[in-house]
């Protein structure tokens, strides 16, 4: 058996080559946090997930225990933009 991370290696360092696609996803998911945290006024999308999820409530402060997958997932990775050095609350 081969550990999932060494298979995710470039093949130059000794892996199969192959996208490591929940990392690719979490990348997705920040880009969309922090369009939402950066509350831009003419961001259509996220004026529609502000209206329909946060109902004027900071994005920092939202639960995200109810909608769909997507904005579960969006608030599930909010945490990284306070890991990666992002937001200073």
């Amino acid at each position: 058996m081969i550990n999932w991370e060494n298979v995710c290696l470039p093949k130059d360092f000794g892996g199969a080559g192959i996208v490591n696609t929940r990392t690719l996803n979490d990348a997705f998911l920040v880009k969309w946090a922090w369009r939402l945290y950066r509350d831009e006024e003419d961001d259509i999308c996220c004026q529609f997930l502000r209206a329909k999820y946060l109902r004027n409530k900071p994005f920092l402060l939202c639960k995200g225990t109810r909608g769909f997958h997507f904005w579960k997932g969006i608030t599930k990775v909010k945490y990284l933009l306070n890991w990666g050095g992002y937001l200073y609350c």
